[in-house]
């Protein structure tokens, strides 16, 4: 393998670090926890297809923690289905 080629997957690799750094550093940002009743919910920047933010639940259960969207995307899927 030639130099010029190392240099370039390095320059791939830490542009796609680079990258990625900056996605976990956005979403760090753009997410909102609360707590509610016993768990907390964890509002995300993404979106449903209503355009509505999504919102995840996330309670303890012993050691475990369970996350939830409290069936929200499956009543949503079985609503356009019908």
């Amino acid at each position: 393998m030639s130099l010029v080629f190392l240099s370039k997957e390095r320059e791939i690799i830490m542009d796609f670090n680079d990258k990625v750094n900056g996605y976990f550093d956005w979403l760090q940002k753009a997410l909102l926890s609360k707590s509610c009743d016993g768990c907390f919910s964890i509002a995300t920047p993404f979106m449903d297809s209503h355009n509505d933010g999504l919102v995840v639940y996330v309670s303890q259960d012993g050691d475990q923690y369970k996350l939830s969207d409290d069936a929200y995307a499956i009543s949503d899927l079985q609503t356009k289905a019908a």
